[in-house]
Order: structure tokens, then C-alpha cells, then sequence
């Protein structure tokens, strides 16, 4: 078989006269004989038959992505064209790309999981200052082979220029790769940039096939350059060593559903949660943007795939007052896959830059402020050719006097407060409240609770509020913060290696300087720090000598009587929780390799109760030796995801198909079952975060829209209380829904609970009306904390804050509303003169078309769109009115 490689300068796809040929290429039949251009561009190949694939290693210079041709019954030459960059300038060293993973495209209407807006999530993952070098989904660009499927992932793909990088995964398989290949060619096949090489393997094939394929690619590749390999399921130690030996320094893989971090031997693997709908670790639509520089390293950031942009004060938070001695303001803003440039002005002064804070969080500083209203103007703007941008107006309020300083009252160690997750607040936390201080830790609060400690219990540390900081970009910068709780300073910072999951406080009665913060590391291992500075007292692994897909470790710990309990797919652990000395272990038959569970362990009535992984059922082992005492392995009890809870010895089961079980702790005996989430599936994961239980009622939080209240005796169905849609996606195998990603708090006869729009619902037991909400900027993933008569909330962008009882701050002057200010000139008046009056696809309240200020930035989105190379950007509204409401206006 003959043909050549050539320079396609026009980018048709046909060869012309004045297109000259590349020497030098690599030229590979499907994964297996390969040679290299000559100087002309031809080359010779033995083709074993027709239909197989011939590609072409596209060099650096020109688009990257498979540039392929099938070998013809009749011999016909092979013409393979590879275009140029568009502007040679930008084939530099450092090389910017973007991973998305599993988008799992159906056709539109055809099944209850719709695709969501794949075209809307590509332009925001692509809109950087410089548009990114590629663009991959790392497998299951389909929702199963069928060719409207990936038409679908076509239709979306055209409304961008970035090139295209298409990876195979399972459920591109489901018909053996066929329809995939005749849509994107090869599975296996390779690509440089800058000074990195870029293999794509598909994980379909055989362990030693995998391994055959990327030997043979990387024979032909030089040893200086860094190597990037993208594929869809994590490969196993052996497989991942001997790529390591090859030479793979990077790995970016999907598949789980989750975002992860992973230390192979020699090489570091990223794995990346679902681009269109939430991660089944309870981590939002996402996608990561990775930059390889010249030396080799990466730089790896995570952005979150928006359901719409997003821009918010923070700090200071509604019907909150702030200190007339000066203050910062806090702002959360998200556009696209750019960090936005943010400004404020307060009372029509000039604009100011707000610094970046990590997340979406960013800084400013107010100064000192006279007592009562003030006009406080933020404005968000996106670097990239989108042209995005969002305006916030607000009004703040200057107190007469300094804020009060809240106190811990009692500690509160864990989720639900101890190792039965039951406990409600010590002391009951009645709306209103108000904002005492608020603090940007650098990064987001996503799952559990923030932790309190209190100065009667740990007199050496005083009152202290912490929390995890959630790292899923990189995945070496979170871990374990803690903040003073009367001023909100940071006291200390103690960085993990990798993601902290989660953490508890062992707080010793008769040792009360030695206490202790116990972390749970996404590899398996805890980490214990002292109470008081943060200082490593010691480290323990739960997955010792287990394979590395086995060892992910996704819940918080427990501790109770001094052990800390914890979990990974193969295994179960307790350890001394003052040295971290194994007490027991039980490794689970068969451990599985692979999802992990969200739940952490509860402890009661002398048994300790688990759920590790998808496939291993509910378990109760004996507290002191770690014997079985029982296991669940029915419908209810697989794919627990949520922590179980142990109210009066009955034990609480909520499974992701949504069913809620009420089963004895003791014996595991099934007393009742209640399915939650109509629609629900064993994929669904429509119930992630734990319930509570309040008296003689358990509170339920869903992904799928509601948070619904149930009689404990016998599982009836009391009340539901719908959540208002936030601007991230958590729900999965859902786009658009709304729901509760966060745990909610029992206290006295309310239950507190953070709403993924950003609020904060204070909701009454009895009928679950709301008594009052308070708005926090951004979405919360946390479970509120109690202290004295208040709160401690994390929001998603990082910002963790204490809410005290009114009265307990300076009383705010009455409510003045200031002088409007002239707007910030940024629109192309004659586009805004030729906007109609009305109908302008913005939408109110009620769902209908008005000229509003929502509709007004979307002209102007529009406008600045107009002068890109870019689609302009698309305003839907979604089929909740709740959307388009709000307190705040977007101008």
C-alpha cells in the first residue's frame, strides 16, 4: 500500500497542486506496521486488508487530532492532509489543552438522561484568553455506539474552531467500535504539540494489547519530549507501571464518574469527572485545563461546566451589617473556563480590581465606612473571546458598632455531631441570624460538615472552626484548615498530598491538649494533625498492600471510644485514633476495584456499619475485634452512598436508586423501604448526602429536586420542600435538576440546610415550610455546623462563614437606599438601540419575554460576540421560573 502525507494549507481535505508533501511523518496501519515519510511525503506500508486504518502522527505546527483514511478494496493511494495552525505563533513550547470525560451523548428525547447543552459546555471549556491547542472528551462520548449519537457530539463540535481530540470508551463499544470508528477513525493513534507527545489508547483492548500499542508509538518518539497519554478507564498497576517504564509521564483517564488523583509508579494519573451532568462522587459537571510547559510540567486546574454564569456577594451576606472599622467583601464569580477579572465600586466611585482567591472566590477591601447604606456595583468579565460578563448590584449596610464574637458553646466532632450521625445541635440555632465574619480559605468546601472544637474541650486550642478544602484540580494543595472561630483568622493550614475527602476530631476527655484532626486521603492513607497548631502527629494507611484501583478512598472517617474507623473498595480498618496503630482490619471478598462510597462508617450499639463500595452491600462488624455480625447485600443496600445513620437502634439506608430503608442495627432485619426519586436507577445516584433525624422524622435530601421528610416507625411520607436550581450541575445521569447536594443540620424544631443556588433555608420540622433563607453567593456542599445559637456554613467557593443570632452584631441603621449610579460604559450603543422593546429572550419571574436587565446582558454578550471568531453565546431559560428570580439583579 502506498501514498502520502502532505500539507493540506486550505483545509479541505483535498489534495491541490500548490499542497506540497511532509516529510519525516509517522505513518501507522491501525497499531500495527509503521513507517516514515520520505522527504516527498510518501511512504509504503503492507496492508494486510481492506477496512483497516491508516494514520498519520500529525507533527507539530499543524491541528492536532487522528488524520486517517481507510485502505480501499481496490488499492487506491493513501492521501493523508495535515493543516497548519492558524497563526504559526502559536505552536509553542508550552502546550494548554482541555480534558472533559464522559459526556455519555443520547439522542435528544430518547431517554430520561437528555444530554444536556453539550454544545454550551464545549464553548465555556474552550472560551480561555488563548484558545486552547485541543479539545478531548476521554471516552463515552455516547451514550451507546449509535451513529445519532454521535451526530449529536458533531452538531456541538461545530460551533467551535478549537481541534478536536476524540478518545473511545466503553460505551463507544457497546457494537465493537464500528460507528466510532466511521465517525473519528482510529482508537489508537498519537499527535505532538509543542514539546509533548500525546498518545491516545483505547482501554477496550486487552491489558498486553494496551501495553503493545504505546511501546510501538513511543519507539518512534524522542526521549526528551513529555509524554501524555489519554484513555477512558484507569488502567491497572501493571498496565500503569509498564507504561511508566515506556515512558508515559502524564495520564489522563474518565470512566469513574469521579475526580480523582491517583500516584502510579513513575507516573501521575488524572481522572476526570463528567463534563455535562454531576460526578458520582458528588462532584459537579466539570472539565480540567492543562497546561504541559517546557520543562515538562503540568499544570492542572479544574473548572466547573456552569448551567448558567455566575456572580454573587458573598461577604458581606443579606440582612448582615458590616463593621463600621472597615471590612473585606467577598465575591463569588464563575464565567467560563477563564478566571474572570472582577471589579467593585462602592457609591459610584471608581472600579477596583478584586484579587483572585482561589476558586470563585475574589478579595477586596472596603475601608472604613460611614454608618447605613451603601451602593456597592460588581461586575465580572471573562478574558476569553466570549465576551462574557455579569453585573451585581447590591446594597450593604454599615453597622453603628463592631460585631460580636461567637463562641463554640459545645464541640461538634463529625457529621450528625457523633459516630451514629444522629446527634442534633446542642443548642438550638433559630432564624434569624446574621454574619459575624466571613473567610476565603483558597479553595472549595464541597461534602461533610465543617468541624467545631471547643476551648471547654481543647483549652489549648481555644474555639476553632475546620474544615477540608476539597482540591480537584491538581490535587496536592487541599487539606485540613482552621480558622478562629471568634474572628475568623486563619490559625493554620496543613497541605495534603493528595484530595482530603473528609475529616473527624478525636477529642480525648482525660488528655484534653491531645487532641486530635484525623483526615481521610483520596490514596487510602489518614492523616492525624494536633488540634491546637496543626502539627503531623501521625499517618496510617487503610489500604496497605492493596491494588491502587482498590485504594480510593472517598468518605470522611469516624471516630468513637478512641478508634477511628475507616474504608476503601478492599477494605475495612480501625485504628487507635491517639497513635493510629492498626486495632483490626477485614479485607472484603471480592474487593472492588473500582467506585468507592461517599458513606462513612456509623458506630452504634457495639457494631460499626459500612458501605465501601458500589457492590458490597451494608455490613456490621463487631466494634473490638472487627467481626462480622451481619451484612445486607439486597437492592437496598447496594450502592449506598449516602452515610448511614443509627437513631434509637434503628438504622437509616438511603441507596442511589433513591429507596430509603429503616433496618435494625443490631440484626440488619429490614423494617420498612420507601422509593424517593420517581425515575430513579441504579445509576441514578439521586441520593448522595446523608439524611438527619429529627425526633420521630428523617429528613432526606435528594439530588432529584427535594428535600422529603418521612415517619421513622414507618417510613409514610410527611412532607417535601423543593430546591430552587443553582448555577452547577450535581445531580447524575440528570442535566438541569435541581436539588441538595449538602447534608442537612436537626436543630431544636428546625432544620437548616444549604440549597445549591446559595442560599441558606432555615425549614420548619413539622410541615417543612420555610421560616427564612438567607443568601450566601454560592452553591453550598457542606453541612451546616452548629455553635452558640449560630452556624458555621462553607460555601462551594470557599468561603467559610459564622452566622450568629440577631442582636448579637451592631444593629444596621434602617435601610436607605442610595443615590443609582451612571453605568460602566462596555456596549456597542447602536446594537442596544436596534434591541426591541420587548421579547427580547430575556425571561422574568413568570417565565415570559421581557427587555429586562437579564435580556440587556444578554444583547450585550451578544454584541461583543458578534465582533469574535466564536459563536455567540446562547441565553436558555430553564423550565423553572425560580431561575430568572431573584434578589439581585443582573444588569
Amino acid at each position: 500500500m502506498s501514498g502520502s502525507v502532505y500539507v493540506d494549507r486550505n483545509g479541505d481535505h483535498v489534495r491541490e497542486a500548490d499542497e506540497p508533501g511532509l516529510g519525516g511523518v509517522v505513518v501507522m496501519l491501525d497499531r500495527g506496521a509503521s513507517a516514515v515519510t520520505r522527504a516527498d511525503g510518501t511512504f509504503q506500508l503492507d496492508a494486510a486488508s481492506s477496512g483497516e486504518q491508516v494514520w498519520a502522527r500529525v507533527p507539530d505546527g499543524y491541528r492536532p487530532g487522528p488524520v486517517w483514511q481507510q485502505v480501499a478494496r481496490d488499492g487506491a493511494a493513501i492521501e493523508l492532509g495535515v493543516v497548519p495552525v492558524a497563526h504559526p505563533e502559536d505552536a509553542a513550547a508550552a502546550v494548554t489543552f482541555v480534558v472533559a470525560a464522559d459526556s455519555h451523548t443520547p439522542i435528544a428525547g430518547s431517554d430520561a438522561w437528555d444530554g444536556g447543552d453539550l454544545a454550551d459546555a464545549i464553548d465555556q471549556a474552550t472560551s480561555l484568553p488563548e484558545p486552547p491547542r485541543f479539545f478531548t472528551i476521554v471516552g463515552d462520548v455516547s451514550n451507546g455506539a449509535l451513529l445519532g449519537q454521535y451526530q449529536r457530539v458533531e452538531q456541538a463540535l461545530s460551533t467551535v474552531d478549537v481541534p478536536w481530540v476524540p478518545v473511545a470508551g466503553n460505551h463507544d463499544w457497546f457494537d465493537g467500535g464500528v460507528e466510532y470508528g466511521r465517525q473519528f477513525g482510529p482508537a489508537n493513534y498519537s499527535f505532538d504539540v509543542g514539546s509533548t507527545h500525546v498518545v491516545v489508547w483505547d482501554t477496550n483492548m486487552s491489558a498486553d494489547d494496551q501495553v503493545a500499542f504505546v511501546g510501538a508509538d513511543l519507539a518512534r518518539v524522542p526521549l526528551a519530549m513529555t509524554v501524555v497519554a489519554l484513555g477512558h478507564a484507569s488502567p491497572d498497576d501493571d498496565v500503569a507501571d509498564r507504561f511508566a517504564a515506556l515512558g508515559v509521564d502524564y495520564m489522563f483517564t474518565g470512566h469513574w464518574h469521579a475526580n480523582r488523583r491517583v500516584a502510579r509508579r513513575g507516573l501521575v494519573e488524572w481522572g476526570t469527572q463528567t463534563f455535562v451532568m454531576g460526578g458520582i462522587d458528588q462532584s459537579p459537571a466539570a472539565y480540567r485545563v492543562v497546561t504541559i510547559d517546557s520543562a515538562g510540567a503540568a499544570t492542572v486546574d479544574t473548572r466547573e461546566r456552569l448551567v448558567q454564569p455566575h456572580l454573587a456577594l458573598s461577604s458581606p451576606s443579606a440582612a448582615s451589617c458590616v463593621d463600621p472599622r472597615g471590612a473585606t467583601i467577598l465575591v463569588a464569580a464563575a464565567l467560563d473556563a477563564s478566571e474572570p477579572t472582577v471589579t467593585a465600586r462602592v457609591d459610584c466611585g471608581p472600579e477596583v480590581a478584586l484579587v483572585a482567591g482561589g476558586g470563585w472566590a475574589f478579595r477586596g477591601d472596603l475601608g472604613e465606612l460611614a454608618p447605613g447604606a451603601h451602593q456597592l456595583e460588581l461586575r465580572a468579565r471573562s478574558p476569553a473571546a466570549s465576551g462574557r460578563e455579569l453585573v451585581d448590584d447590591e446594597t450593604i449596610e454599615v453597622c453603628d458598632a463592631p460585631v460580636t464574637r461567637p463562641a463554640a458553646g459545645a464541640s461538634w466532632p463529625q457529621l450528625g455531631g457523633d459516630a451514629t450521625h444522629s446527634a442534633g445541635a446542642p443548642v438550638a440555632a433559630a432564624p434569624p441570624l446574621v454574619q459575624a465574619w466571613a473567610t476565603s480559605i483558597g479553595g472549595a468546601v464541597a461534602l461533610g460538615t465543617p468541624l467545631i472544637v471547643s476551648a471547654h474541650d481543647q483549652p489549648a486550642a481555644g474555639d476553632l472552626a475546620i474544615v477540608v478544602q476539597t482540591d480537584r484540580a491538581r490535587g496536592d494543595t487541599g487539606g485540613v484548615v482552621a480558622l478562629d472561630l471568634a474572628t475568623g483568622a486563619i490559625r493554620w493550614r496543613a497541605t495534603t498530598p493528595f484530595p482530603a475527602t473528609g475529616a473527624a476530631l478525636y477529642l480525648p476527655a482525660d488528655a484534653p491538649a491531645d487532641g486530635l484532626v484525623i483526615a481521610a486521603l483520596g490514596d487510602g492513607e489518614l492523616r492525624a494533625y494536633a488540634v491546637a497548631d496543626g502539627e503531623p502527629r501521625w499517618t496510617a494507611s487503610v489500604a496497605t498492600a492493596l491494588s491502587t484501583l482498590a485504594s480510593s478512598q472517598w468518605a470522611a472517617p469516624t471516630v468513637a471510644d478512641g478508634v477511628v474507623y475507616a474504608g476503601v473498595p478492599g477494605r475495612v480498618a480501625a485504628f487507635d485514633a491517639a497513635t493510629g496503630a492498626p486495632r483490626w482490619q477485614r479485607d472484603l471478598s471480592p474487593d472492588n476495584p473500582w467506585l468507592g462510597s461517599l458513606a462513612s462508617p456509623a458506630i452504634g450499639g457495639g457494631v460499626a456499619i459500612t458501605a465501601e463500595s458500589r457492590v458490597s452491600g451494608v455490613s456490621a462488624w463487631d466494634v473490638a475485634t472487627g467481626a462480622p455480625v451481619w451484612s445486607a447485600t439486597a437492592s437496598y443496600a447496594q450502592a449506598v452512598n449516602a452515610t448511614p445513620v443509627i437513631a434509637g437502634g434503628t438504622l437509616v439506608l438511603a441507596d442511589v436508586s433513591g429507596d430509603v430503608s429503616a433496618l435494625d442495627a443490631a440484626t440488619g432485619q429490614l423494617a420498612w423501604s420507601r422509593a424517593l426519586t420517581p425515575g430513579g436507577f441504579d445509576w441514578g445516584y439521586s441520593i448522595t448526602a446523608a439524611p438527619v433525624v429529627v425526633g420521630t422524622r428523617v429528613i432526606v435530601p435528594t439530588q432529584w429536586d427535594d428535600l422529603v421528610a418521612l415517619d421513622l416507625a414507618t417510613g409514610n411520607e410527611l412532607w417535601r420542600a423543593q430546591a430552587p436550581a443553582g448555577p452547577l450541575e450535581f445531580a447524575h445521569y440528570r442535566s438541569a435538576q435541581a436539588g441538595f447536594a449538602a447534608s442537612p443540620l436537626a436543630s431544636g424544631d428546625v432544620v437548616w440546610i444549604g440549597r445549591p443556588d446559595g442560599t441558606l433555608a432555615a425549614l420548619d420540622v413539622a410541615d417543612g415550610h420555610e421560616r427564612w433563607s438567607i443568601a450566601l453567593g454560592a452553591p453550598i456542599v457542606s453541612a451546616p455546623a452548629p455553635i452558640d445559637g449560630g452556624l458555621v456554613v462553607a460555601g462551594y467557593d470557599g468561603v467559610v462563614r459564622a452566622l450568629v443570632p440577631v442582636g448579637a452584631t451592631g444593629e444596621p441603621r434602617p435601610a436607605i437606599a442610595p443615590a443609582a449610579c451612571p453605568p460602566i460604559a462596555t456596549a456597542d450603543a447602536a446594537l442596544l438601540d436596534a434591541a426591541p422593546a420587548t421579547g427580547g429572550g430575556g425571561c422574568d419571574a413568570s417565565g415570559g419575554g421581557s427587555l429586562s436587565g437579564v435580556s440587556l446582558l444578554t444583547l450585550l454578550a451578544l454584541a461583543r460576540a458578534a465582533r469574535t471568531r466564536r459563536a455567540p453565546a446562547r441565553r436558555r431559560c430553564g423550565s423553572r421560573a425560580a431561575r430568572c428570580a431573584g434578589s439581585r439583579s443582573a444588569t
